[in-house]
């Protein structure tokens, strides 16, 4: 995690990616994927700062996939990850 961050703020960050992992280990593929579209439906600007957590999760996906640091079971998500960020990508705050 960032240094800039707080110790409150990373630990409301470990809560919120927490509460995902515990939602989508027990969810159907059909819930995961409402999740998903779920989130994109809502103010705009929340969506792009959404759209920029998005891209931190791949940022680490693709930084684990360059280390060897996935097997199997997440394989093509890093590899996609990769793929997907070949190019740099801003999304600014509007």
């Amino acid at each position: 995690m960032n240094d800039r961050l707080t110790y409150e703020e990373k630990e409301k960050i470990k809560e919120v990616a927490d509460q995902i992992s515990n939602f989508v280990n027990g969810a159907s593929m059909t819930s995961i994927d409402a999740l998903g579209r779920a989130l994109g439906r809502d103010h705009r600007t929340l969506v792009q700062l959404k759209g920029r957590m998005v891209m931190g999760f791949l940022a680490e996906l693709k930084e684990q996939h360059s280390e060897g640091r996935y097997d199997m079971r997440n394989e093509a998500v890093c590899k996609f990850a990769t793929d997907a960020l070949k190019e740099v990508v801003f999304l600014p705050y509007v």
